[in-house]
């Protein structure tokens, strides 16, 4: 079973320049609050104007799949 957990991001210095900020911010502290060195997934992320950014992140118990294709050897 993973475990989930939602974390709460604020940009208060104005420094993300786009989501993939926010992302790389919540896989770092979601490796920092499960305690691992491990991959952490990231399933869902929404901006409330109170709060900033909720993220849910889950750890990953199987390696990412990043590419999601096969990989293709080349003929040299």
């Amino acid at each position: 079973m993973n475990q989930a957990r939602a974390l709460i991001i604020r940009d208060d210095r104005s420094k993300f320049k786009d989501l993939e900020d926010v992302v790389k911010v919540a896989r770092a502290l979601g490796q920092t609050v499960f305690k691992t060195h491990a991959n952490v997934s990231v399933k869902r992320i929404w901006h409330d104007p109170e709060y900033g950014y909720v993220v849910i992140v889950e750890a990953c118990t199987e390696p990412l799949n990043v590419r999601g294709g096969k990989t293709e050897r080349r003929n040299e």
